[in-house]
């Protein structure tokens, strides 16, 4: 363990994330000049000067640059992994988070630990609150606290106090997985047999590195839903982006083909990546997919984000039989640059440090392509997208009886009496 400063003269490669930029990849050398940040040297001198005690420089250079990034944006970050979204341990769980930061079981995923049926009969089912997590209440606190208490590696285990209609159930301990939940829940004749109305929720747009290095999108996953959408005969669909926090551009083309009528082969634009420093203007449009010519609701809420409020948006434009429920939407136009990787050439830490770190940087607006908007298109960072529909669920219980969902009905009901 060294205990002297070491200055960050960081050698910093630039590779453009997969996806961002249609593949193009470029390489760009940048060194650290300090000379500009006078408080931080004279900081640093006197730590080495006087400081009495023990400390880490490695973790004290991460903590400098961790706070370097996290200073300038709520969305620049370092990360350990190259992708936004990394393979993580996980129980299976997916939740909601009411206004009154209460945590209700949405989804429990097939095969994962949190299916568990436990010896007393118990198994955590849609509606169930979290309660506490390894004896930390969790009612009543924001989403870092809830990210903080899951958080762990394979095998790290997760006591969940729960309630169910309001009553403790009891505590029940799950073991985190080294697997991926799935992006994409798929719900046929979601209003009832034969009610012809499909259900997708779409966690994310976030591209993962799974077990083996390879490249995972949810852009996959949801051309299986949609398939079997269409094996199964369905002529409606409840797209729910309710707390999808966005992703790759490049996953958004792909979902967007579905929904935004085009003829084959045709390439639509839906979104443009404006680049603050070089000015250079990105356009993604539609991917391979065909059009799918059915009556559509989109379903939003404050953490529906960036690439998810960019398919709500791009929808509403082109589509005419799009209509959005919920509530106002999160309202970030800003994009990332992804896989920048910074390295830790003097590195000596005892403690278990990675060498490589990946810098997501801010770096531009991107705006909704809207033929009807001023300009042809649109920005909505601070200006978050209106839903047609006001709707908010306060209760989670049935999926059906979700005001979002009751609401759709409704839209359906009166799209195929007009029919």
């Amino acid at each position: 363990m060294k205990t002297g400063i070491k200055w960050l003269t960081i050698t910093i490669v630039l590779i453009l994330a997969v996806g961002l930029t249609a593949g193009c990849a470029r390489k760009t050398v940048y060194q650290g000049d300090f000379a500009e940040y006078d408080l931080l040297r004279q900081v640093v001198g006197v730590v080495e000067k006087e400081y009495g005690g023990v400390y880490d420089v490695d973790a004290m250079d991460l903590a400098l640059s961790e706070a370097v990034l996290t200073n300038l944006d709520p969305y620049s970050y370092l990360s350990s992994n190259a992708y936004t979204q990394a393979s993580s341990a996980t129980i299976g769980l997916l939740t909601h988070r009411t206004v009154y930061n209460e945590y209700f079981v949405t989804n429990v995923y097939e095969g994962l630990p949190a299916d568990t049926t436990f010896e007393d009969g118990f198994h955590l089912q849609r509606g169930d609150e979290i309660y506490a997590v390894n004896g930390n209440r969790l009612r009543g606190l924001g989403s870092s606290y809830f990210s903080a208490f899951v958080a762990g590696e394979v095998g790290t285990e997760l006591t969940l106090t729960v309630y169910r209609e309001g009553q403790k159930v009891g505590d029940y301990t799950y073991v985190k997985q080294a697997k991926t939940a799935p992006n994409v829940s798929y719900v046929k004749d979601v209003f009832g047999e034969g009610s012809g109305i499909a259900y997708i929720k779409l966690n994310t747009f976030s591209l993962s590195q799974t077990e083996d290095g390879k490249v995972h999108s949810p852009a996959t996953e949801f051309a299986e839903a949609m398939q079997s959408l269409q094996a199964d005969g369905q002529k409606g669909l409840v797209l729910d982006l309710r707390g999808n926090g966005g992703g790759s551009v490049s996953v958004l083309g792909e979902i967007a083909a579905f929904f935004v009528p085009h003829e084959a082969d045709e390439q639509v634009p839906v979104l443009q990546l404006e680049y603050t420093k070089t000015k250079e203007v990105y356009t993604q449009k539609t991917g391979k997919h065909a059009y799918v010519d059915i009556p559509l609701t989109i379903l939003t809420d404050g953490g529906t984000a960036s690439a998810a409020e960019a398919l709500t948006g791009a929808c509403r434009a082109y589509n005419p039989h799009v209509k959005v429920i919920g509530a106002d939407t999160y309202g970030k136009g800003v994009f990332q640059r992804t896989g920048i990787k910074v390295t830790d050439h003097t590195k000596e830490s005892e403690l278990t440090f990675d060498d490589n770190y990946y810098i997501v940087l801010v770096a531009g607006y991107y705006y909704i392509v809207d033929p009807h908007a001023e300009g042809g298109r649109y920005n909505i960072h601070g200006n978050p997208i209106v839903p047609d529909v006001k709707a908010t669920t306060q209760t989670i219980g049935a999926l059906q009886d979700d005001q979002e969902l009751i609401e759709s009905r409704q839209y359906f009901d009166e799209f195929f009496d007009q029919e």
